[in-house]
């Protein structure tokens, strides 16, 4: 999925605005993918617990893949 940070800034988003963006595409993506394969129910039936735990690890992740790439865009 770091690949689709990449596409996003070809596609001219940057920045803070492009991590959001990141972050929803593959949270959603991610979601819709284990609803596909069975192996989760829709995001909204989740616990609590399990859907921050999931969010929160795709966020630091969104955030930590959009911190490096823009700081290698800058070099």
């Amino acid at each position: 999925m770091g690949a689709l940070r990449g596409a996003l800034d070809l596609a001219g988003l940057r920045g803070p605005q492009a991590s959001v963006v990141h972050f929803a595409l593959f949270w959603g993506g991610d979601a819709a993918l284990y609803r596909a394969l069975g192996v989760a129910d829709v995001p909204w039936r989740w616990e609590p617990d399990e859907l921050a735990a999931d969010m929160l690890s795709k966020g630091v992740y969104a955030a930590v893949t959009g911190a490096v790439y823009d700081a290698m865009a800058r070099d």
